[in-house]
């Protein structure tokens, strides 16, 4: 696991570089619904800024796994989200490279939820992860699914 740090920001934003000498940023950007059950929600985002992380590197994924992990220890009310990118058309590999990294890292107390979301040009993964003490994953699904439909509703 590399080292990493968290940059004074007005979002949670956290640093670390490899031992190739690519940097790494995580973030943690708050979202409002403007409902109260997602009062805490944050989009979760991590990417290499050099532009060259075509290398393997067996660090990098315990990194970013102990950052979200802090990250939901110090905030147990987050409800993160992220959504596989599909601008490259590997949502695919991305969903199930993030499922193989919860699987492996799998935490008592961290959960995950993945909903399918189908548009007309691609098929969406919409991932939450969430501290177990403080959410369940049948109320989460269904609140994130009430909360699509009224999205749906509204265009």
């Amino acid at each position: 696991m590399y080292t990493y740090k968290q940059l004074e920001d007005e979002n949670p934003l956290f640093l670390f570089n490899t031992k190739l000498y690519l940097t790494y940023i995580v973030s943690f950007i708050p979202e409002d619904f403007g409902n109260a059950y997602f009062n805490k929600l944050y989009s979760l985002d991590f990417t290499e800024i050099n532009n060259r992380s075509d290398s393997y590197d067996k660090h990098i994924k315990p990194t970013i796994l102990k950052i979200i992990e802090n990250f939901l220890t110090k905030e147990p009310n987050a409800l993160l989200h992220y959504v596989c990118d599909s601008l490259d058309g590997r949502q695919s590999c991305r969903k199930r490279l993030f499922k193989r990294w919860y699987l492996e890292n799998e935490k008592k107390n961290i959960g995950k939820l993945t909903i399918d979301y189908p548009t007309k040009d691609t098929n969406y993964s919409l991932e939450f992860l969430f501290h177990t003490k403080y959410y369940k994953l049948e109320e989460v699904q269904a609140k994130v699914i009430q909360q699509m439909n009224e999205f749906s509703e509204e265009k």
